[in-house]
């Protein structure tokens, strides 16, 4: 027995105090979700959260949170993880942890579901034990419960049963129609009533009625609601709504024949067109098809009109009018619409005698009404169906064939989207709602802080312009201290205002954490197939719609001669903002049916009309509920098929975009040996996959060997085709994959320049996705080869930018000197090249690599530079030529404040010795290996020496040569 003086110690011993959370942890099991067996966050919580709130009295709000986060399996708390991005599980409390899980991980069962599967409750038959009814009774009071069947009056129930017996595989469009219809009920909303069910059905009958009606007759994407009264020999005839259109008697698709061509009295130069009442028709059907010129004689006068056979009718700009000597206009009464509803101002129209010379080069005559805009230059269906080869460009360019009552119903559904969501597609920036940016540093990453770069004095005005607007938008904020700036550069657009791009590649991105948020596969997109009708939505300034929280403002500080700014949206530029800005569209997009997202445009499918409204109806709605906004002039709406990431969407699957390999099969053959033996270095680069190689190109070798003439036989033209043909065939061609590394070389020669996007597989071997090519224009030929070299760069960048933006790519050239301006760590030169510099802003917003290949071993980008046919300027060179025009505004600024005009300065340089050799050498890319005494300085300074009008410049500074006869006050360009 203890003696007393043990049992005292023993009462004294203090008592050893036990953390309840490794207990807790031990002993209370993994909540695993599992969404069919309705294994719900809300039913764990229900029976583990009194243990938790029992035994872990002691435990705070953030331990318990722990302890709930800690007890989600693999799958789930990374399901979680990522739909609370940007926050961390971590930094939510208790509460609304409890209640993200309860909404993310609960019944995926509809509340119609659930009541359905209720009435059609059913007993197993009987084993002879009396707890087989006990069972089933629960089974009833669990599912009367989940369903919520108190709360069924008699109208719901009514309801309920005429749905339940609308089983037959005839009534699926109508059972969804009506699913539908109750799961977007509100709970405030009123319950239905029979009644409207029935109505709702036979609505539906006869709409389906009236549309197949309609669709059994099929006409060129134009849709007549009261034919207009005419001549009977005439064979045009227009449209109440929408086109002006061939009108063959069997309402069918067909190119016209030569009689019936020649029939038409409208060939008769001077007949007057019959006078129409007013009629409206479309035009912007086929603004989703690349784009393609056609040159065109009107009344004698050579243009050029983009080709839409979508469009109803052929239009010219007041420019190209006033080119032609302006004929008379006659007054038009006739509405033409761009795609989002708006009218276009016409100025007039008049009867014209025109010719088209199509893609072999034959002439087509013709006479037709020519409509004149402001600034549309457009080849419309009238006169395009008058062409020897109209079929064969049809299918080429993927021109549709639309039902009549799709045609009717676009315009009705974009006015009623304008309308109901009338803030989605207002103007100005919109602001997302429901979250922030954050951008997340390396570990050990330091604040850069760059100086601010000089502005000219002639633009600083200009500059605090549009600093002031940026900042009255909530874009932009001062501040008086940060550890962080970047510099920014300052450009100036061709209508004489500033455009400032802030240059984080001067430091921050290199600090950040690259936000990986998986773009969606090829395969989740083209998921979207088997569908009638698709639409694109385009998101307006879509990283500016989303603010950045208080920290990451902190990052985007920058530098200006006015002072400290920072970012408070998201902007181009940082290397975070793709992957930040998908993971918020995927979210917005979760559960909506038939909507997928690749970055900043969406695609909407449907199966027939109806279902593509309520997508694109549902799809508006949470645009709404996000706060975003759409650019609707980007948008295209209800459309057959589309052109995605390098193929064809459509109702039957996908097909290559011919459009990948134009580049390839409109390659014109060799001239003299020096192009044939860049053509044979573009067949050796993908030798490795041709297995006759030697066979397929002896003909051309033949052409190679010393002191044989150059003369191109049927042989060497016969290899020729030959090797194209292998060169775009699916041996040499790969779809584009997300888990591939990508490549993009480009190149230019003299007259042209040429683009590849590849893939790079595992074996080290390359595959093409994509070709491109186009001829420089008469004012690019004149650039220096270091600028022909970076706009080829360029303009394979912006060729690509769907396969590229959000991902790391490889950028190849032969022309070293772009590996300091376009890849600089240090950020762009203070002073450089202006057209180069407005070239590298555009690939600041890219996250890639430029590397230096040698010409040697450049095939796959040098031999279509230099075998280009004639083609046209495609739509991504729009920017390119924007930062062209921004570049000689620059230099117009410049020169304005000067006492002297730039051609007397241009002439003062000619004169001089020194600045012409200088001026020859920049032009040409080639200096002397030894320069002279008076040309160090300048070689010194090449990389930031450029022309513009026969002018030398140095950054935004003009070199003036000395001159004896006068003395020129020049003042001094401030920095």
């Amino acid at each position: 027995m203890p003696s007393s003086s043990q049992a005292m110690e023993t009462e004294q011993a203090p008592r050893t105090w036990v953390d309840p959370y490794g207990d807790l942890v031990r002993d209370l099991p993994t909540f695993n979700y599992e969404r069919d067996e309705d294994e719900t966050f809300n039913a764990w919580y229900t029976r583990y959260g009194l243990v938790i709130d029992d035994r872990g009295k002691t435990l705070s709000d953030d331990r318990k949170r722990n302890l709930i986060v800690e007890k989600l399996d693999k799958a789930t708390y990374k399901t979680y993880s990522e739909y609370v991005l940007p926050l961390k599980p971590q930094e939510i409390d208790l509460a609304a942890t409890i209640d993200n899980l309860r909404k993310l991980f609960g019944p995926k069962r509809t509340l119609t579901r659930r009541r359905y599967e209720f009435l059609l409750s059913k007993c197993p038959p009987l084993n002879g034990a009396y707890v087989l009814y006990r069972e089933y009774g629960n089974m009833i009071k669990r599912k009367f419960e989940d369903a919520t069947m108190k709360d069924v009056d008699s109208d719901s129930l009514k309801c309920l049963l005429f749905l339940s017996g609308l089983t037959d595989p005839s009534h699926s469009e109508m059972r969804l129609r009506l699913l539908n219809q109750l799961n977007r009920l509100k709970e405030s909303d009123p319950a239905p009533l029979l009644d409207d069910f029935i109505n709702e059905c036979e609505t539906f009958v006869t709409l389906r009625t009236d549309n197949r009606a309609i669709e059994s007759k099929e006409v060129n994407a134009a849709y007549q609601r009261k034919p207009a009264k005419q001549d009977k020999k005439h064979p045009y005839s227009l449209n109440k709504d929408f086109r002006y259109r061939r009108q063959p008697r069997d309402h069918s698709l067909h190119s016209p024949s030569r009689n019936e061509r020649s029939a038409s009295p409208a060939k008769k130069r001077g007949t007057k067109r019959p006078k129409r009442k007013h009629r409206c028709k479309n035009i912007a059907a086929s603004a989703h098809v690349a784009r393609t010129y056609l040159k065109v004689r009107i009344n004698g006068h050579p243009t050029r009109l983009q080709l839409d056979t979508g469009a109803d009718t052929t239009m010219i700009s007041r420019r190209t009018w006033e080119d032609m000597d302006s004929p008379k206009l006659d007054h038009s009464t006739i509405t033409i619409r761009t795609a989002d509803g708006s009218a276009m101002n016409i100025l007039g129209s008049f009867n014209a005698a025109f010719t088209i010379s199509d893609r072999k080069g034959r002439p087509t005559d013709g006479t037709g009404c020519c409509y004149v805009t402001e600034s549309t230059d457009l080849l419309g269906l009238e006169w395009c169906i008058q062409m020897h080869d109209y079929k064969e460009l049809r299918e080429q360019y993927n021109c549709k064939l639309a039902s009549a009552a799709i045609e009717n119903a676009r315009d009705d559904i974009v006015s009623r989207l304008k309308t109901r969501f009338a803030d989605v597609f207002s103007q100005g920036l919109g602001r997302c709602t429901k979250t922030k940016a954050r951008l997340f540093l390396k570990p050990g990453a330091r604040p850069i802080y760059r100086q601010k770069r000089p502005v000219p004095f002639a633009s600083q005005a200009a500059v605090n312009v549009e600093i002031d607007r940026l900042v009255s938008e909530g874009v932009l904020g001062p501040v008086n201290h940060s550890k962080w700036a970047a510099p920014i550069v300052v450009v100036r657009k061709s209508n004489g205002t500033i455009r400032t791009c802030a240059d984080f590649s001067a430091g921050l991105n290199d600090a950040l954490m690259l936000h990986r948020h998986p773009l969606p596969t090829v395969e989740d997109v083209f998921n979207k197939n088997k569908k009638e009708l698709f639409s694109q939505i385009n998101l307006a300034d879509a990283y500016l719609q989303i603010e950045v929280d208080d920290e990451s403002k902190e990052l985007l500080a920058i530098n200006t001669h006015c002072g400290l700014f920072r970012y408070n949206r998201l902007t181009f530029g940082v290397k975070s903002a793709p992957g930040i800005f998908h993971q918020i569209i995927d979210s917005m997009i979760a559960g909506l049916n038939g909507v997928a997202a690749y970055l900043d445009d969406i695609i909407v499918t449907g199966r027939n009309m109806e279902e593509h409204r309520q997508n694109l109806e549902a799809l508006s709605e949470r645009i709404h509920t996000y706060g975003f906004r759409v650019r609707i002039e980007k948008c295209t709406f209800m459309m057959s098929e589309i052109r995605y990431l390098g193929d064809t969407i459509y109702k039957d699957g996908r097909r290559p975009d011919p459009e990948k390999i134009r580049a390839i099969t409109e390659m014109l053959p060799p001239k003299d040996v020096v192009q044939l033996r860049l053509f044979i270095g573009m067949v050796n680069y993908y030798g490795v996959f041709i297995t006759d190689m030697r066979q397929l190109r002896a003909p051309l070798n033949a052409l190679l060997k010393k002191n044989t003439p150059f003369k191109w036989s049927s042989d060497c033209q016969h290899a020729f085709d030959k090797a194209k043909k292998v060169l775009a065939s699916p041996l040499l061609l790969t779809h584009f994959d997300l888990k591939l590394e990508l490549i993009v070389a480009a190149d230019a020669s003299d007259y042209g320049i040429r683009a590849v996007v590849m893939h790079r597989f595992a074996d080290g071997t390359e595959k093409a996705i994509c070709h491109a090519s186009r001829n420089l224009t008469d004012a690019e030929k004149k650039y220096e080869q270091i600028e022909k070299e970076g706009l080829a760069l360029v303009y394979a960048v912006r060729k690509f930018h769907r396969y590229l933006l959000g991902r790391h790519f490889t950028l190849l050239t032969d022309h070293k000197p772009l590996l300091a301006i376009f890849g600089s760590k240090k950020g762009l030169p203070t002073y450089g090249a202006n057209r180069l510099l407005s070239w590298s802003l555009i690939l600041r917003g890219y996250d890639f690599t430029i590397e230096y290949r040698k010409t040697a071993n450049f095939g796959q980008a040098d031999a279509l530079s230099r075998l280009i046919a004639e083609q046209t300027t495609p739509s991504e060179d729009v920017v390119i030529a924007q930062a062209i025009q921004e570049a000689e505004a620059d230099c117009r600024a410049i020169t304005s404040t000067l006492p002297v005009v730039m051609k007397m300065i241009a002439e003062e340089s000619a004169n001089d010795d020194i600045l012409k050799n200088v001026i020859s050498y920049v032009q040409k890319d080639k200096w002397p290996h030894k320069p002279s005494a008076d040309v160090v300085r300048y070689f010194a300074l090449r990389q930031s020496l450029a022309i513009q009008d026969d002018c030398l410049f140095f950054g935004p500074r003009i070199v003036i040569a000395c001159c004896n006869s006068y003395t020129m006050d020049i003042p001094e360009q401030r920095g």
